[in-house]
């Protein structure tokens, strides 16, 4: 999801930073057991900016079942 200001206040996330909130994540998914939790700001996906929600579903998309790299806050 977006980073509301409320989210960015409770969780310390600098207002310059961009990005998409974790909210879920699946116990038996690759995401999980490589320590994506809800509450990380996933900042790139394969060294591409993430914006916000919607540009992180549509590169995150874009290389479904390939390795992923993630920059997360």
């Amino acid at each position: 999801t977006d980073l509301t200001p409320e989210q960015r206040r409770q969780a310390g996330v600098p207002r310059e930073l961009r990005g998409a909130l974790v909210t879920d994540v699946s116990e038996d998914s690759a995401a999980w057991k490589a320590g994506l939790r809800p509450g990380d700001v996933v900042r790139d996906i394969n060294r591409r900016q993430v914006e916000d929600a919607e540009s992180a579903i549509e590169l995150a998309q874009s290389l479904e079942n390939s390795r992923i790299l993630l920059r997360v806050w």
